[in-house]
């Protein structure tokens, strides 16, 4: 591939093709490029994170370029077989972009084509049920009452969302959110207040939530997966 790469090299031209630009999990034309993020998955370095581009093939080509595009700034990071319609670049972030060249022979001359560059996606937001703490069921139950208060004060398992646990909506997880749910169960109590009528009832129904960037929520409840 080197070899082709450096023949190749001695008179590029680059070709008068559209150039595309697309941000995002969009539907991937022959034309285009789509790109996802994944980051280090403990933060700390031992793993790395990385930016995956995918793309279908329209011509072949002898080969492509792959850079790694963060504003103006554009880093050569790798030549891969212009077979490929995958490759993933290390240690970048949520804002670099990857991108793309082409080459092909065309009546014994080498051209390259415009950048194909594509914006990564951010990971998929994780959801939860306000009010039922330990992730599971799709209504609140005792249980997961029980969960949170063991975890406040039993050294039970850490709930996967946190956010989940405020029951009552005040910013807080504590005590007052384990009541909560079991005056709402057991003494006619309000729900929860982000749920909503999901089935034209006029009763709030438990209600998946997307977490937000702040929010301490490492998995999604399972009835919102």
């Amino acid at each position: 591939m080197e070899q082709r790469r450096t023949l190749c090299g001695r008179d590029r031209h680059r070709l008068r093709w559209p150039i595309h630009r697309q941000r995002g999990r969009q539907s991937v034309t022959d034309e285009g490029i789509a790109c996802s993020f994944t980051p280090d998955p403990d933060g700390e370095g031992g793993e790395t994170s990385t930016t995956t581009a995918t793309w279908t093939n329209r011509d072949p080509s002898l080969f492509i370029e792959v850079y790694a595009l963060l504003g103006t700034d554009l880093v050569f990071r790798n030549t891969i077989a212009g077979t490929n319609t995958e490759v993933t670049v290390r240690n970048t972030t949520p804002e670099h972009q990857v991108a793309l060249e082409f080459f092909t022979n065309v009546n014994g001359d080498c051209y390259g084509s415009p950048l194909f560059a594509c914006g990564p996606t951010a990971p998929p937001t994780n959801s939860y049920i306000q009010g039922m703490c330990n992730g599971v069921g799709t209504g609140p139950q005792i249980t997961s009452a029980v969960f949170f208060l063991n975890f406040l004060f039993l050294g039970g398992a850490e709930p996967p969302c946190m956010k989940a646990c405020d029951s009552n909506g005040d910013g807080n997880g504590d005590l007052s959110d384990g009541v909560y749910v079991l005056a709402y169960l057991f003494l006619g109590g309000p729900p929860p207040s982000l749920w909503v009528d999901g089935d034209g009832d006029l009763v709030p129904d438990p209600t998946c939530t997307p977490a937000a960037a702040e929010d301490d929520c490492k998995a999604s409840h399972e009835a919102c997966r």
